[in-house]
């Protein structure tokens, strides 16, 4: 739970309402008994004055999740961005790596008005004979100095 003092309202924040849809039937019906206008996003509830609050259905939800529980839909929210997190950082071109963090099977495609990048392969790097060439045939000069 957050408060928070916006420009033209004022939230609450409730991430418990936001990640269990049973959970934000019983909130906004909390709301409709106590005979208030719900003013909700994903997981903030506008208001500008306590009054316009059903504070006991607010108490009842925060009251309702335990820490446990919490941490569990918390790492359950998470799990599908750690798997693209990882993915991201072992595979091997920039546009396999945009997909990834996309969460996208394939890469985007470029904006309009942006150039073509190069493709995977014309991308990576070879070495050889202490010359790192591209896949075009540029070649890169080596390391002046090396930590070991």
């Amino acid at each position: 739970m957050a408060l928070a003092a916006q420009r033209k309202f004022n939230a609450i924040y409730l991430m418990s309402v936001y990640g269990d849809p049973a959970r934000a039937r019983r909130f906004k019906d909390g709301f409709a008994r106590a005979g208030k206008r719900l003013d909700i996003g994903k997981s903030c509830v506008r208001f500008k004055s306590p009054d316009d609050l059903a504070l006991d259905t607010i108490a009842e939800t925060i009251a309702d999740l335990s820490v446990e529980a919490f941490i569990v839909m918390y790492e359950r929210s998470r799990s599908p961005t750690q798997k693209a997190r990882t993915a991201w950082k072992t595979s091997g071109t920039a546009s396999e790596n945009r997909a990834a963090k996309a969460g996208a099977s394939s890469a985007r495609k470029p904006a309009i008005g942006a150039k073509a990048t190069k493709s995977a392969k014309a991308s990576r790097t070879t070495k050889g004979n202490n010359v790192e060439k591209t896949a075009s045939g540029a070649k890169i000069a080596p390391p002046t100095s090396r930590v070991r």
